[in-house]
Order: structure tokens, then sequence, then C-alpha cells
């Protein structure tokens, strides 16, 4: 077993102004994370407030997950790279995520998705279903090669595992993807708190990063519906609901969506999108 583990991994995480979420999550690591795999930690402090103690390095002023991985990224000195916030878990089924990684690009895994401690579901990968749709809140081993070319360094960017996995994709190079279907990595904190949901909520009105992407703009309905959904579950509002609203409305899109692109480069929301907020949220 361990002859094939010699590349090692960096796992890298970006922290803000969570030194509680930060301890609880070193803790999971210490004890989930398996041992058989050479490994170092880079702790990137994005300006907290109160310096993180842990922290490996710290941005002169707040840059944002994106910005802090990629800084962290550039630090790692294994061959592969593990992201997770510090608000989120290590489950104990990461040591099935690390059994033949060193053989593949892109080894992809589920997430159990919770408030707190509260589960809310338990999200996986299929062979089934496209790339990017297996996609869920940085559930992957990258190379680190690969991620560094195709990472976007900007400030703060919704979605950004979706960029990168995307443009490496499509880069002239053969990634090798492994799809574990049966295996939950890690917990991922969808609270109103979370470093990946404030993203999600600044990046509703910097869409314009996103659609400069192709491949993102045709994903467009895709990222307001999770949007939508992880909304009203932080505010106890049912996703059953909310996907239904969202599916009567999004059918209008196929007719506006010349308007849908517009408005987003101009920095406004449709009202579409604030119909479904209001009606999921009240109805």
């Amino acid at each position: 077993m361990n002859n094939n583990h010699c590349c090692g991994v960096s796992i890298v995480i970006p922290c803000y102004n969570d030194q509680d979420g930060l301890d609880r999550l070193l803790k999971s690591i210490d004890k989930n994370f398996p041992a058989f795999v050479p490994s170092e930690i880079i702790i990137v402090d994005d300006s907290s407030m109160v310096k993180i103690s842990q922290a490996t390095v710290r941005n002169k002023e707040n840059q944002g997950p994106a910005k802090s991985r990629l800084r962290g990224a550039k630090l790692a000195k294994y061959d592969f790279l593990f992201f997770i916030d510090s608000d989120d878990l290590v489950e104990e089924g990461i040591s099935s995520v690390f059994e033949q990684f060193p053989y593949y690009d892109l080894t992809l895994f589920g997430v159990r998705d919770a408030i707190g401690d509260r589960e809310i579901r338990k999200w996986k990968p299929s062979h089934e279903r496209p790339l990017y749709k297996n996609l869920h809140s940085w559930n992957l081993v990258i190379k680190k090669d690969v991620y560094l070319n195709a990472a976007v360094d900007t400030k703060s960017m919704a979605f950004e595992d979706w960029q990168v996995v995307l443009r490496a994709v499509s880069m002239d190079i053969d990634v090798r993807v492994n799809v574990l279907d049966d295996v939950i990595g890690k917990t991922y904190n969808i609270s109103s708190n979370s470093l990946s949901r404030k993203s999600l909520d600044d990046q509703l009105f910097k869409l314009p990063d996103i659609l400069k992407d192709q491949l993102i703009c045709l994903s467009a309905r895709k990222y307001i519906g999770r949007l939508l959904v992880r909304n009203a579950i932080s505010r106890g509002v049912s996703a059953t609901k909310v996907w239904r609203v969202f599916r009567a409305e999004r059918s209008k899109l196929m007719y506006r969506k010349t308007e849908f692109i517009i408005d987003i480069a101009h920095g406004k929301v449709p009202a579409w999108v604030k119909l479904s907020v209001k009606r999921a949220l009240n109805g």
C-alpha cells in the first residue's frame, strides 16, 4: 500500500475569522486523514481581524477564498492538492479517496451537506452524469500542476471548482478522472456563515466574471438554482418547494437568454430570479 503513495498531498485551507471552525477541522484531519499518505497542512489566513494562530501565511488584505487557495497551492510541496474550507470537516471516508489517487489527475468523491451538526443530505457523484454535474464544493483531489494551469487569479468567485475543472479538461492534455460514487470524504457547511456561501452571495451580483467563460455561461441556470436552494435551506424553507418554483421559472430563460446575460453583465439581477426567491420564501 505505501508504495502507491509516494506523491503526497498538500491540504490547503483558506480561513477568515474562523478560529473555532479551523480548530474543529484540524481535529477532524488528525482523526480521519490517512496516515499512509505523506501530507502537509497549509493554512492561509485571509487577513482575519484576529490573526489565525496556526496560519502558514497571512494575506495583507482580504483576498477571498479563491485567491487564498491559489496562494496556498503555490506554497505546496506535494504533487496533489486537497482544498477544504475552515468551516468544513474531514470524514472517515477520506481514506478511501487516497487509495489510488496518484494514478489520476482528478479524484471526485461524495460530500455530506450539513448546517452545524444537522445533516441535510449525502451528495454523491455519479459515473452517469457529465463532469461538471459531479462537482460540489471542492469534492476532489487534484494534481497540483493541473490546478495551477487552470486556476483563475480573481479575488472572489463562486463555483471556482467548476471554473478550474472545466478549464483543465478543455486543455490539450489528457486529464485522468476517477469518480468515487460510494465515498463520503468531507462535510460541507451550508449555513449562512459559511465561507463558500458568502462567496456565493457576493457573486450573485458579480456574474460577469463567470459568464466570460462560455462553459460556465451554459451552466448559469444551474448556478442560480443551487444558490436559491442553499439560501432557502439556511432559512428553513423546503428545498423541494424552491426547486419546484425554480423549474417553473427557468423555462422562461430559453426565451430570455439574451436579456438575462445583458442584465447580468450590467450588474443587475433578473426580475425572475427575485420573483423565485420571493415566492419560495413566502410561498
